[in-house]
């Protein structure tokens, strides 16, 4: 009985263990699922959440897809309205072309007219000239003759005077009659002579006529020619432009001599371009303003105190292989390259000089078109920095004994750092390869300067810094 009790009491135990025990796990379970069922609310949550989004999306989708049919549609329609402005505006400038050739044609054929005209009218002149000039000689002939006839009239006349025969009386008055004979014939040459002279004088007069008439005619039909031109470039602007566009550089006007070269474009009757320019154009050769005159480079000379460091001028590439920058005019944006709207063009020359006597010290900044040779340096204003293109070709920047940056050029040729036009500035060798450069290039840089703190620096107009060591 006793043992049966604690059998019962141990598997009362063991029960009421086992109770607990799964009491504890479903109590686990409970708060499991209740983890799980707050899990599911907040997925639940941001599913709703998400379709919310999903539906302002797919709203903000339709609304970006129909701003973007609109602006499509937009932009089809000035494309096609461009297309239809450039469509009319080649219209035009094919109208214009030939309207052109027309004024061409009538040019050549007024030409031939006029030249016909003129070459006749010379023809003329020389006739009468020489009809004149054997009118001279009859009257001098005549004149002669009548000399002759005269003392051989005054011969017989004082034999006849002496009283020596009447033969001699007879032959004096023969011989005055054939002195008056030939006094009226001179007389009558002398007439036509003077009227030959006046006919001669309206022929000339008329000749001057038709010439003056003939260079009217084709400086008219130049200048009309001309304004055809300036119109069709307009028209043809967005249509027709070769190569970069590019702008003057500035020089520094104490190291650079700069002559700028102008030209137009005749189409005819030369097609060629010529320094004849227009009297509204600038003048053939102009210092870098392109209103002042000057001489061209070739008679360009300096004044007291300066002298050339360049042993010849030469072209500012810019770009264009030959120099020449092609535009509508003279003072309108130029390219590289020729197009067949443009009238006019102009190309730089520049030389370098310098001062017979040198200001003291080197110079602390170098503008365009200024170049530093090996041996050359530039030291800062306070004179504690230096830059030096060395022999051994590196450019190397010092503060005082100290190299605090370098090109890492040693062992290259380098030849000159030159500030170029471009903006850039390129330290080349020997042979013509750059071996560094600021990677300035189409930027407005306009000095390289090293200063005080020992930073060098290559600046823009406004003062921007474009480029520094530091």
């Amino acid at each position: 009985m006793t043992a049966s009790r604690d059998m019962w009491r141990a598997t009362a135990a063991a029960a009421l263990g086992a109770n607990i025990e799964l009491t504890a796990t479903n109590k686990e379970l409970r708060e499991a699922l209740h983890a799980k069922r707050l899990e599911a609310k907040e997925l639940d949550n941001e599913l709703v959440t998400a379709k919310e989004r999903c539906k302002t999306l797919k709203c903000g989708a339709l609304s970006l897809d129909a701003i973007h049919r609109k602006l499509r549609e937009d932009v089809n329609a000035q494309h096609r309205a461009q297309l239809e402005e450039q469509r009319a505006a080649l219209q035009r400038e094919e109208d214009l072309r030939e309207q052109i050739e027309d004024a061409k044609a009538e040019n050549k054929e007024l030409t031939a007219f006029y030249s016909t005209v003129v070459e006749a009218l010379m023809e003329e002149n020389d006739t009468l000239k020489r009809e004149a000039n054997e009118a001279k000689e009859m009257e001098a002939a005549t004149a002669a003759m009548i000399a002759a006839a005269q003392s051989e009239r005054d011969y017989w006349t004082q034999c006849a005077q002496a009283g020596e025969d009447e033969a001699a009386a007879e032959m004096a008055s023969a011989m005055q009659e054939e002195v008056e004979t030939l006094s009226a014939e001179n007389q009558e040459r002398k007439q036509e002579l003077q009227q030959t002279q006046e006919e001669l004088a309206v022929a000339a007069e008329e000749s001057a006529k038709a010439k003056q008439e003939l260079e009217e005619m084709q400086a008219t039909i130049v200048i009309i020619a001309a304004v055809a031109i300036g119109v069709a470039s307009l028209i043809s602007v967005l249509l027709d432009r070769n190569g970069e566009a590019v702008s003057l550089p500035s020089f520094d006007p104490t190291r650079v001599k700069v002559v700028v070269e102008n030209e137009r474009w005749y189409p005819f009757p030369f097609s060629t371009w010529s320094k004849k320019l227009l009297p509204t154009d600038r003048y053939n050769y102009t210092r870098i303003d392109g209103k002042t005159q000057c001489d061209p480079p070739e008679s360009t000379s300096l004044a007291a105190g300066e002298q050339w460091v360049e042993k010849a001028w030469r072209v500012e590439g810019m770009g264009s292989p030959d120099g020449w920058l092609y535009s509508f005019d003279f003072p309108s944006t130029h390219y590289t390259e020729n197009f067949s709207s443009a009238c006019v063009r102009r190309r730089i020359h520049v030389r370098g000089f310098t001062e017979s006597t040198p200001p003291t010290g080197p110079p602390s900044e170098m503008l365009v078109g200024s170049k530093l040779m090996v041996g050359d340096q530039l030291a800062s204003p306070n004179n504690r920095f230096h830059l030096f293109l060395q022999r051994d070709g590196n450019l190397v920047l010092y503060d005082q004994a100290r190299a605090i940056w370098a090109s890492n050029t040693h062992g290259k040729d380098s030849k000159e750092l030159l500030f170029q036009t471009d903006g850039n500035i390129v330290l080349y060798g020997g042979t013509g390869l750059p071996y560094w450069h600021t990677a300035t290039h189409g930027k407005p840089i306009t000095r390289f300067v090293l200063q005080d703190d020992g930073n060098l620096v290559a600046y823009a107009v406004g003062g921007k810094a474009r480029w520094s060591v530091r």
